[in-house]
């Protein structure tokens, strides 16, 4: 697989093509493990999420009951985006957030083919991404803010 990929990037007229764009084998990589990532992680959650919210009591959730399944994964998710914004200065929130919406539509996808109710589902599905992303945009920010720190104290006089 690694000669595949060897090929591909000494490929003067694919790769020029990719640069032209903006998108280095790096960056093509660190997306492709976003999503992968992701894809596993908020696959599971959302089809837990749907089944909790099926489960749902004669009495109805309030938005607190909605949201507390969904900290764990928050938690767990948003990793790779502080991790990503901290190491790599290229990485935009704008990169994080079309590849969540390319894992939430690839998870809603597979949901629409597993159960019949898709619009209900499409709406549980929705409401699930709105502390994914407001979670993924604040690890963004931290990963971010700790990196212009390290570069701060690199340059500072006070360190050798």
């Amino acid at each position: 697989m690694n000669r595949l990929f060897e090929a591909i990037s000494k490929d003067e007229a694919f790769s020029a093509g990719g640069v032209e764009f903006g998108i280095t084998w790096r960056k093509l990589s660190e997306y492709l493990g976003l999503f992968c990532f992701l894809l596993v992680i908020y696959g599971l959650c959302i089809s837990h999420y749907v089944r909790f919210i099926d489960a749902e009591p004669p009495s109805g959730y309030g938005f607190g009951d909605l949201m507390k399944p969904l900290i764990g994964t928050c938690l767990i998710s948003v990793l790779p985006f502080g991790g990503l914004a901290y190491r790599d200065k290229t990485w935009r929130s704008a990169d994080a957030a079309g590849v969540i919406i390319g894992v939430w539509i690839a998870v809603d996808t597979g949901l629409s083919f597993r159960y019949d109710r898709t619009c209900s589902y499409f709406v549980a599905v929705l409401l699930a991404l709105i502390p994914l992303i407001l979670c993924a945009q604040i690890a963004h920010k931290i990963g971010t803010l700790c990196r212009q720190r390290k570069h701060d104290d690199v340059k500072s006089p006070c360190h050798p």
